[in-house]
């Protein structure tokens, strides 16, 4: 992109946005899937404990908002900082002609 014209700034901002994108399609996701295998674990049990005659006999799992909240901030911060590594390789790279 540096070679097509595009400023070094403008390349950083690019890649960091690509980053975020990723992370945050990732993070919808993720917290879909999960939500889909803890309502599917509450509803029909699908992991069960393996021991006879206990009171239950699935582990329970319990969802609650925060545990959602907290999830994604956490994705959208570690992905966003591993994001300024590769950006910031890209803006120092320089290209001969």
């Amino acid at each position: 992109l540096l070679a097509m014209g595009i400023s070094r700034s403008q390349l950083f901002k690019t890649i960091m946005w690509v980053g975020f994108l990723i992370c945050f399609s990732g993070a919808i996701l993720g917290m879909i899937f999960g939500f889909i295998f803890a309502w599917a674990q509450q509803t029909f049990g699908i992991i069960g404990l393996g021991i006879p005659n206990a009171l239950i006999d699935a582990y329970p799992i319990k969802m609650e908002l925060m545990d959602f909240v907290w999830t994604s901030l956490v994705v959208l911060t570690i992905t966003t900082l591993a994001s300024i590594i590769p950006a910031r390789k890209a803006v120092e790279m320089t290209f001969k002609q």
